[in-house]
């Protein structure tokens, strides 16, 4: 195995997140969403049936950027993109394949019964990190919000729509807060989405790692975390297809089924907590159809919104903050404008 660990083969010579069979090996190859010593990827060339990056001469950056806090956004700043705020959209009819800057439990409030598909998110923790806007330093605010949206969600899903939200298992040391167990359970008794378990993130065995508590003694050694989960919530029972096409094949649900999805963390941070363009992707492959509405209430810097532009799905994203909402808006026209062709 080398370069990042491999992941979802298809079986055919390539698979859709990057890697190439050599032999006995799966070899990593440049793809959407990544970018590696400092050699930004907007261009895009087609290998078989699937976009890959190539290099070309322009600047930006393309890792993933998590959530967006709820903040208060650039208070008395010029605008920085083209994104729309929450005035602006309602105005518009509320179009979809939007970023909207505004806060999600208010842009949520204004989305229609029934409506979206698929919602994945990764929520702000309250754990004192800088979300472009302001510092969320607030466990129980965070929680309260994450609850809010849960609620909300649950109103403008689907039936058989899916919630899917990224959580750790547990913040802080000592005493150790297991923050998913929270979530998890609140949501469970509120009896209004009805719970289907699990993904276990496992993010490989990362260099750097080196919170030890009492190095090499049994006085008080500190577990270091590898892997996050992704809480999977439904409403009601079972998704109509409604003459809808899928495009997971057999190999990808058998993949993307197993409770342990192996897909390296983003190492090109532009903000304080991010995750890979493999994530999102997995979850609309396994859970949507194509041109069904995907939803993340807390956009950060669009990743989910290019993985569902890749996957041929519609968007519609929350962010407070311009400037991310600036960033996704850049990773979207960078896309190619005929995607539809070749993902399938």
């Amino acid at each position: 195995m080398k370069g990042r660990q491999a992941f979802l083969p298809s079986h055919n010579g390539s698979d859709r997140i990057g890697y190439e069979w050599k032999g006995q090996e799966w070899i990593g190859k440049e793809w959407i969403g990544l970018e590696r010593k400092g050699v930004d990827r907007i261009g895009f060339e087609r290998k078989g049936a699937v976009f890959y990056a190539r290099k070309n001469n322009h600047r930006g950056n393309f890792g993933r950027v998590r959530r967006g806090a709820r903040g208060r956004g650039n208070k008395g700043g010029e605008r920085k993109g083209d994104f729309m705020n929450l005035e602006e959209w309602l105005a518009k009819g509320k179009p979809l394949d939007s970023v909207v800057n505004a806060d999600c439990l208010l842009g949520m409030k204004e989305m229609a019964d029934c409506s979206v598909d698929l919602i994945f998110t990764s929520p702000p923790y309250g754990v004192g990190k800088d979300y472009g806007s302001e510092i969320i330093d607030d466990v129980p605010n965070a929680i309260k919000l994450i609850l809010n949206m849960a609620e909300e969600s649950e109103r403008i899903l689907v039936d058989g729509g899916k919630l899917l939200i990224n959580v750790p298992h547990g913040i802080f040391r000592n005493p150790y807060f297991p923050f998913e167990g929270k979530i998890e359970t609140e949501i469970y008794e509120r009896k209004k989405l009805n719970y289907r378990g699990k993904i276990l993130w496992f993010k490989g065995y990362l260099a750097g790692k080196t919170v030890w508590g009492s190095w090499k003694s049994p006085r008080d050694p500190v577990l270091r975390d590898y892997s996050e989960s992704i809480l999977v919530f439904c409403k009601g029972k079972t998704k109509q297809s409604n003459g809808r096409e899928s495009d997971l094949t057999s190999e990808d649900f058998l993949e993307f089924t197993k409770t342990i999805w192996r897909i390296s963390p983003e190492t090109n941070q532009i903000h304080p907590a991010q995750f890979p363009i493999d994530l999102p992707y997995t979850a609309i492959k396994l859970y949507t159809f194509i041109g069904d509405l995907i939803c993340d209430p807390f956009l950060g810097s669009g990743t989910t919104a290019v993985a569902a532009k890749i996957l041929n799905r519609r968007f519609l994203g929350f962010e407070i903050s311009q400037d991310y909402c600036a960033i996704t808006e850049k990773r979207i026209r960078a896309l190619p404008e005929r995607l539809d062709k070749f993902v399938k």
